[in-house]
């Protein structure tokens, strides 16, 4: 791999009834992403504070009233856009943040970790677009 995936975003995924969830961490933006409808029906992406990420991650937590607190804090502007790629030969999930382009290749996992890779612009599109699959730029 080139120094370009050097960066990336570490993801933690979870099931904790009635939450399934999933934690994003790049440098100092954290995010939590409802899956499979959570928290107000289908994904929805909220930037939260690193306390919140950290309180998320543990067993002991009141997840609505953290997210409900940290919806309400205007410094957390920044934007996590998700693209799935689920039904590819080889599925995978396109992440862009902060002008900067990310790929995750998908385990069909909703618990555990994982990381998308950071890559270039011009690799980001043809995913988008589909014209060539992960295994040919990772």
């Amino acid at each position: 791999m080139s120094d370009i995936n050097q960066e990336k975003i570490d993801i933690f995924y979870f099931s904790k009834k009635p939450e399934v969830y999933a934690l994003y961490n790049l440098e100092n933006y954290y995010f939590v992403i409802f899956l499979n409808g959570g928290h107000g029906g289908g994904d929805r992406i909220v930037q939260i504070t690193k306390q919140s990420f950290e309180e998320l991650k543990s067993d002991s937590y009141n997840f609505n009233q953290i997210i409900d607190k940290d919806t309400r804090l205007k410094d957390l502007d920044q934007t996590l856009k998700k693209y799935l790629y689920f039904s590819s030969s080889e599925p995978y999930i396109l992440y862009e943040i902060d002008n900067r382009c990310f790929i995750e290749l998908w385990k069909k996992q909703r618990t555990g970790t994982s990381q998308a890779v950071k890559i270039d612009e011009k690799s980001f599109n043809q995913l988008l677009d589909e014209t060539i699959l992960p295994s040919q730029i990772l």
